[in-house]
């Protein structure tokens, strides 16, 4: 893996593969690579409604929770695209588990299950309760934000007077650093872009 060839050997990486198996590929930049592809909570197609995408990614965050506490502990968690999603929730529900007493909300102290956060392309929390929720009370923890230029998404680092989506809000108390790469929603190339710009 290219990350892994970049890092220390004495970091060791886990990629939990995500539960639910599609045919269908998120678009055209991973439809390059052969399937079948993986996803954390069922497409808007697919579901009857709202609730069961919200039941779905509820299924997601229990069985990575569940993972966390049958290998952990780890240092940080990483997530690409729609995993990044996911990385944020499962952290804030774990979160809430290490502090069942405790609400999250600003400047609260709080056990964390891990040092940071770093989100790669990451999407739109899928649930419009849970963005309003993570505006309004976002966890204390590190977070490193990696986003392409022609992401979706991109648009609210150059315009910091739109709201931000949840996902860039949810862990935003704590040091919130972004990195901007000319590429788009896919897994960057050997060769990255030379306009790459941090904040």
């Amino acid at each position: 893996m290219f990350l892994r060839s970049k890092l220390p050997r004495s970091i060791e990486l886990v990629m939990l593969q995500a539960p639910i198996k599609t045919d269908k590929p998120a678009d055209a930049d991973i439809a390059r690579v052969k399937g079948p592809y993986y996803q954390w909570w069922i497409d808007a197609i697919v579901a009857k409604g709202p609730e069961d995408i919200e039941a779905s990614v509820h299924a997601g965050v229990a069985y990575a929770a569940k993972y966390v506490e049958e290998h952990g502990p780890f240092d940080a968690v990483l997530g690409f695209s729609q995993g990044a999603v996911m990385a944020t929730l499962l952290t804030r529900h774990l979160v809430q588990k290490l502090n069942p007493d405790a609400p999250i909300e600003p400047g609260q102290q709080l056990k964390l299950p891990w040092q940071g956060n770093i989100c790669v392309c990451g999407s739109a929390i899928p649930s419009k309760a849970w963005e309003t929720e993570y505006i309004r009370n976002p966890l204390s923890i590190p977070t490193l934000h990696v986003i392409g230029e022609r992401d979706k998404v991109s648009y609210l680092f150059r315009r910091p007077n739109v709201q931000r989506v949840a996902l860039f809000s949810a862990c935003g108390d704590e040091p919130l650093r972004s990195l901007s790469l000319s590429h788009c929603d896919c897994v960057p190339p050997r060769r990255f872009g030379s306009r790459a710009k941090s904040s």
